[in-house]
């Protein structure tokens, strides 16, 4: 019994520890989240995919990104789950206001 509640008590004290020493001041890439709120708007805006992929393309070049680069950036903020959240909270909002925008 007392195995089990140090191995559980030494979990927690890890998982703590890992929570805490997350720099919660960090901000998503404003060039990431600006290209990929574009990409959503190119793939919402055909049926033809070799168009998107076109489009995309060009999109990214904008933003200064290859394809392989942007999706590689993407992947890697996904191995940090609260940089994730905060670069789709920031995505999000953003696609919001812009289609805010447009819809008037």
């Amino acid at each position: 019994m007392i195995t089990r509640m140090s191995i559980l008590l030494t979990i927690v004290l890890a998982c703590g520890t890992l929570c805490t020493s997350c720099n919660d001041a960090e901000v998503p890439d404003e060039r990431l989240v600006s290209a990929y709120v574009d990409v959503m708007i190119v793939r919402q805006s055909s049926l033809d995919t070799t168009v998107i992929a076109q489009r995309v393309d060009s999109v990214l070049q904008h933003h200064g990104f290859t394809s392989t680069e942007f999706f590689d950036r993407v992947r890697e903020e996904g191995q940090r789950p609260r940089m994730f959240k905060a670069m789709f909270d920031s995505v999000a909002a953003r696609y919001e206001r812009m289609r805010d925008t447009t819809s008037r």
